[in-house]
């Protein structure tokens, strides 16, 4: 009996110190998250118009259509609360802000009534413990300061494929940090593809929730107006099929939670492109996602918005 204890302690500290050292090695490799990361903090002197939030404008939005001095530090799946965070760590020490862009998502009002789409193909959630290790080991965010979110434990990212990439490839991302998704890529499905929830209004909302949220916006609003910054949030364009499953009452939600951010800073402006028309089937890859030709449109919109040239707001 005491022989195998012995033997067991030993495996199992030459399997943690594996461990330790494989989650070592993953530190030298290039990663989105770590080139996003040191990106903005090595440059935040020259970024003028700062792109945070989550997939709807890491892929929607291409800085180098704005401006040289623009960057995407929005990465797919991000919950709000980890653009908060970077906003407190980056905002104030960057000179020449001018702009910091943001989607604001119908998808994030669901505040406790969401409901299963049967329409969408997607397999949503199960990246949670994913996200958590990687902002917390590349962007050093302690969202969960008391538990270390092992990579090689935790994330089902590419980690292993890193290692023989070389960096480009690796960042998995532009130097501006754009991701385009290709039309080469889109799938059979591609039109029923990351549909929303179904949201149901006779539910009450979770008020707690729905705090929690507007404190995020909140803050990074309060920081930009603090810098005489813009702050300018944006709904991105949609399938006609995410349309379709979107409730009416929820949009007024949306606009009311702006109407009640923009009574405290007038930096926020607003630009809804859910549902315009601008936009056909062929420029998306998917239900919520622009493919290439939608990303050079909607590109060149944000950028005259940026420029003061076109505004077109949705009331």
């Amino acid at each position: 009996m005491r022989k195998y204890l012995r033997n067991f302690i030993l495996i199992s500290g030459l399997f943690l110190m594996t461990l330790i050292v494989f989650e070592l090695i993953m530190l030298l490799v290039p990663n989105r998250y770590s080139y996003k990361y040191n990106y903005v903090k090595d440059h935040a002197d020259d970024i003028e118009i700062l792109l945070l939030g989550n997939c709807h404008i890491e892929d929607d939005i291409n800085p180098e259509q704005i401006g040289s001095k623009a960057f995407n530090m929005a990465i797919s799946g991000r919950n709000e609360v980890y653009d908060k965070e970077l906003a407190k760590r980056f905002i104030p020490q960057m000179s020449n802000l001018k702009a910091v862009v943001m989607q604001l998502d119908y998808r994030s009002f669901g505040f406790g009534r969401e409901k299963h789409n049967p329409r969408d193909y997607k397999k949503h959630g199960g990246f949670e413990s994913t996200y958590k290790c990687m902002y917390k080991k590349y962007m050093k965010l302690d969202v969960d300061s008391w538990w270390y979110w092992s990579e090689i434990i935790n994330s089902e990212l590419n980690y292993k494929q890193r290692i023989w990439m070389d960096k480009k490839d690796a960042i998995e991302c532009a130097l501006s940090g754009f991701v385009q998704l290709m039309d080469s890529t889109k799938n059979e499905v591609w039109q029923y593809w990351d549909l929303p929830r179904i949201y149901d209004t006779s539910i009450p909302v979770d008020q707690s929730k729905y705090e929690e949220l507007y404190e995020c916006y909140n803050t990074i609003a309060e920081l930009t107006s603090a810098k005489k910054v813009r702050f300018v949030l944006l709904g991105t364009p949609m399938l006609k099929t995410y349309q379709e499953d979107m409730v009416l009452e929820v949009e007024g939600e949306i606009r009311a939670f702006v109407d009640r951010l923009q009574k405290s800073y007038p930096n926020v402006e607003y630009y809804d492109y859910t549902r315009d028309s601008l936009f056909i089937p062929e420029d998306f890859h998917d239900a919520s996602h622009l493919g290439e030709s939608g990303t050079v449109k909607f590109s060149k919109i944000i950028r005259n918005i940026i420029n003061n040239t076109y505004a077109e707001v949705s009331h």
